[in-house]
């Protein structure tokens, strides 16, 4: 992490834990879905105007560094982490929570049990998509083959989702 004080200190309480954020219900279409459950909503409610209230004013809209620092506690590391940063965005800490890269989870004896901190450096370094990345193109070639094969598209890293 950068040698300077953090742009944005953010301290929020932990969110429900991942057997808790998600509950099952069908979709419009009758297709199984997963919403958030009301826990979450209340706690994203809540984690968004906390951030609001903390940032001062501040928006980071480039690449962001971030240390996650989590009290003691039984959550696995990474349980947290999408919902904060989500919580980050929604507040307007960072511009998308998709630049919040690199990242880096410790623990923090000094918290209390139940909370969590982000600490955020402004990079200055724009993010920009690659539209014309050769790679990216070979993909979609690919994925449109497939399409007029087997007339859907490939299946996503196993989660039986479909673009």
């Amino acid at each position: 992490m950068p040698d300077r004080e953090p742009d944005i200190t953010i301290t929020l309480p932990m969110p429900p834990s991942a057997n808790k954020r998600l509950i099952p219900a069908l979709g419009k279409d009758g297709i199984p879905t997963l919403l958030r459950s009301k826990a979450t909503r209340e706690w994203m409610r809540s984690a968004a105007l906390d951030v609001m209230a903390q940032r001062r004013g501040r928006v980071i809209v480039h690449r962001t560094e971030a240390v996650v620092s989590l009290a003691p506690s039984n959550f696995d590391a990474d349980a947290p982490i999408k919902s904060v940063f989500d919580a980050l965005e929604r507040g307007g800490a960072v511009g998308n929570d998709r630049l919040i890269r690199p990242y880096t989870v410790t623990d923090n004896l000094i918290l209390p049990e139940g909370w969590i901190r982000v600490q955020l450096w402004d990079t200055g370094e724009r993010y920009e998509r690659k539209r014309n990345d050769p790679a990216a193109k070979q993909n979609r070639e690919v994925e449109n083959a497939l399409v007029r094969t087997f007339g859907k598209r490939p299946r996503l890293g196993g989660t039986g989702r479909t673009r």
